[in-house]
């Protein structure tokens, strides 16, 4: 260690060549890597809904869809504008009543439900099929088109629809909410520091940490658009506290070494076991993500993880180095701290100490128990938060005149026109199907289908695999939509037990809640145990890393049951993100505040240890926790990214929980348990 801390110091240029040359590398990188906005994507390979859309795209392709609903128009203008809209570039096909129903009879002799399904109280509603999904640039031009030709009477809904919103929306926001963030950083730091230079300092190392693994991302090729949204203020968040910690170390260092060189040296080398075991627990939540089925857990996990252990590196070495180069300005630029002595405060809290722990795990368990009675949400629903969004006015606005409607997607095996018929006939008697749409119910089925019109019967037909389009009332996450998903399932099977496939938004979201539900516990435990063996390693007790956990946990339990008691939905990805990230990161305030009391209890009576370690951890921990918060508020508060905004919301309050755990109950269990923690801690081969 001592080789390795004095090596930095005596090559600190090199040092920031080297970062900055990694850096500008990095930067060029982080053009080329994708993001990815399908969660159906995630899927392991084997999920029906994966092996389904892989099915469908190599048929027929699986290109964006949309609603348009266009008000006030005569029939005979509705047709007109629907030979208009086939014409737009980048749309593949475009279904209206003329498609289910003939034109020529008067609308009043024809079957209502039919045309209502089309053409009701004067309003159209065509269905559309894009030639490339709703991420494509393509669509999105199409999709500009569509509007500017229907006009303002124009509604426009649907995945494609949704899918460009969503990419528009995270691409803008990112940048809106990483400045609000950083302006609210750099503003608490500056009162929580000794040096207005200080925030440059922090925020510059971990910038370039940023950049480098945003860059090394393109190991991955792309990554998550919710990944993507979240990964630069989470690294930003997770390990700002590795850098106050280093920085304060430093200081006090330089109290008893002038020498700032000297001091960095000592101060390298009696953190780096703190900020060993700090990142390690952060980097084993983030671990514990990857051993998910569902891909959206790896990579997030892989990414943060990778994320951590570069702000680790970068904070280690270029931290010192930018430190001893600018140590001149540090000293000019010093004023005193603003934060409170929160050691006054540890009076009290250790006065009532026999009734406040108890009282504070009391109140745990009602949380406890209300975290296992939450309501959860699985897919993307409710990924445009916005109540007031142009997407959704306008899907109310079609669901007011015709109803909800989701489109499912099912292929069967070619060559059985009889059991397509009786399919047909079965699934348009389920209560959930609004229509068929296939070769049997568009067309005459005893008519030979090489006298059907080609683009018909390119629509559904493949030569291997004959496509059924059902429009269904399946809409949310409910217990009625995943029974309805099975019973199509099981519908389909009957009559064709082998090589079907079925897909769309339900079937996709009826996996996810199948395969997380799986990975949840599996991802609990793994955090749980991996984050205890470390601390056992680093702290070389048995009772530390029990205490340290349960104080945390105490917390996730709290923050995941608020929810319950807000009568809303928890997204349930969100649920196992955070709680992995929770306990992984801010489990370091508990580290930092028991290492300093371990480290002063050799020599110090235990109330006189927990008053010096709690002056001399509690103002970091304060620091860290809020930055923590911070981040997930701004996250929570201004993205209009459902998904990212209900992560963002978990962490900020997880923060603030957390922190006030550590501050608050932990120093009271660390003297109430300080025989047994005595008994049960070595030191360099002996009891504490």
């Amino acid at each position: 260690m001592d080789r390795l801390s004095h090596g930095i110091v005596r090559h600190r240029k090199l040092v920031l060549i080297s970062a900055g040359a990694v850096l500008l590398v990095s930067l060029v990188m982080m053009m080329f890597v994708g993001v990815n906005y399908d969660l159906a994507s995630y899927l392991p390979d084997d999920s029906e809904t994966h092996l389904a859309i892989t099915a469908i795209e190599e048929e027929f392709g699986y290109p964006g869809t949309a609603e348009m609903m266009v008000e006030d128009i005569q029939l005979a203008d509705a047709l007109a504008l629907k030979q208009q809209l086939a014409e737009v570039e980048g749309v593949k096909s475009v279904r209206w009543l003329d498609d289910a129903a003939d034109l020529q009879v008067p609308l009043s002799l024809q079957d209502k439900a039919v045309v209502e399904r089309f053409y009701k109280d004067g309003a159209a509603l065509y269905q559309l099929e894009f030639w490339e999904n709703g991420f494509s640039q393509h669509t999105a031009e199409a999709i500009a088109q569509l509007k500017q030709l229907a006009g303002e009477k124009a509604f426009l809904a649907g995945d494609a629809v949704s899918s460009g919103s969503l990419l528009e929306t995270t691409s803008s926001e990112i940048g809106l909410v990483s400045i609000i963030a950083i302006v609210l950083i750099i503003a608490l730091l500056a009162l929580a520091t000794r040096s207005w230079l200080e925030p440059a300092l922090f925020l510059a190392t971990i910038g370039v940490a940023i950049g480098i693994n945003m860059g090394t991302d393109l190991m991955f090729g792309s990554v998550s658009y919710i990944t993507k949204s979240t990964e630069a203020l989470l690294q930003l968040a997770v390990s700002m506290d590795y850098s106050l910690f280093l920085f304060h170390r430093f200081m006090e260092e330089r109290e008893s070494h002038p020498d700032p060189a000297v001091a960095m040296q000592k101060a390298i080398k009696k953190s780096i076991s703190a900020l060993a075991a700090s990142s390690l627990t952060t980097i084993a939540g983030f671990a514990a993500l990857t051993f998910m089925r569902y891909g959206l857990g790896r990579d997030l996990g892989f990414v943060l993880l990778k994320g951590v252990a570069i702000s680790l590196v970068c904070v280690v070495t270029l931290l010192p180095a930018l430190c001893l180069m600018t140590v001149k300005w540090i000293d000019k630029l010093s004023h005193r701290s603003y934060m409170p002595k929160m050691e006054n405060g540890l009076k009290h809290i250790l006065r009532f100490r026999k009734v406040l722990a108890p009282l504070l795990i009391l109140v745990a368990i009602p949380m406890f128990l209300a975290m296992r009675q939450n309501t959860f949400l699985y897919g993307d629903t409710g990924l445009n938060s916005g109540e007031e969004t142009q997407i959704v006015q306008s899907k109310r606005r079609i669901e007011e005149v015709f109803g909800v409607s989701h489109p499912v997607v099912i292929l069967v095996p070619s060559g059985n026109i009889s059991g397509e018929i009786e399919l047909a006939e079965l699934l348009g008697e389920k209560p959930y199907v609004l229509s068929v749409q296939s070769l049997t119910t568009l067309a005459d089925p005893s008519l030979p289908r090489e006298l059907l019109p080609d683009a018909l019967v390119k629509q559904f037909s493949s030569g291997a695999y004959t496509r059924l389009v059902l429009n269904t009332s399946l809409e949310g996450e409910s217990d009625y939509t995943f029974s309805c998903v099975e019973d199509l399932r099981q519908t389909v099977r009957e009559l064709y037990p082998e090589d079907t496939h079925i897909a769309g938004s339900a079937t996709t979201v009826t996996d996810i809640k199948s395969i997380v539900e799986q990975d949840f516990p599996i991802v609990n435990i793994i955090s749980i145990v991996a984050v205890a063996l470390i601390l056992l390693v680093a702290f070389r007790s048995i009772s530390l890393p029990i205490l340290l956990t349960f104080v945390i946990e105490l917390s996730i339990w709290i923050n995941m049951g608020v929810p319950y008691f807000q009568g809303q939905s928890l997204m349930f990805m969100g649920y196992m993100i955070v709680s992995s990230i929770q306990l992984g990161a801010t489990i370091d305030y508990a580290i930092l505040l028991s290492d300093r009391y371990v480290a002063l209890r050799r020599k110090l009576p235990k109330q006189e240890a927990i008053f010096e370690a709690y002056a001399q951890s509690s103002k970091s921990i304060l620091t860290s926790a809020v930055i923590f918060a911070v981040v997930g508020f701004s996250l929570g508060i201004f993205s209009r990214t459902g998904a990212v905004s209900a992560i963002g919301t978990l962490i900020g309050r997880g923060a603030v929980l957390s922190g006030f755990m550590v501050l608050v109950l932990l120093p009271q269990l660390l003297v109430i348990c300080d025989k047994l923690m005595m008994k049960t801690t070595l030191q360099r081969g002996k009891r504490l």
